[in-house]
């Protein structure tokens, strides 16, 4: 698994730590926990959700290869045929999608 990260890594690294500080700072002057197990409890939770979040936010991708060509894929094309879109056209809407997507249809796979 690899991270395509969207930003760059001294960005991001910058907040990781910027969130992970926040997280220590608002369990510890948590006025409402006195317990401290309850408080650890807390900070654990908050600690793995900011840790999910932040794993979403790098933006794993998986690569694996199984030896075999792709698949071909089906695809669907929707296509608008009303009046309004044939308007002031020579050529109907389902003959121009036709005449567009024929190059894809013949191409190898």
């Amino acid at each position: 698994m690899t991270f395509e990260l969207t930003c760059p890594g001294v960005l991001y690294a910058a907040l990781v730590l910027g969130s992970g500080l926040l997280v220590v700072r608002l369990v510890l002057r948590s006025t409402r926990v006195h317990r401290p197990r309850l408080r650890a409890l807390l900070l654990g939770l908050r600690a793995t959700a900011l840790a999910v979040v932040l794993l979403i936010l790098a933006n794993p991708v998986a690569h694996r290869e199984n030896g075999r060509p792709p698949a071909r894929q089906t695809n669907w094309l929707l296509l608008d045929t009303s009046a309004s879109m044939e308007f002031g056209s020579a050529e109907t809407r389902l003959a121009q999608a036709r005449r567009l997507i024929a190059p894809v249809l013949e191409a190898p796979p």
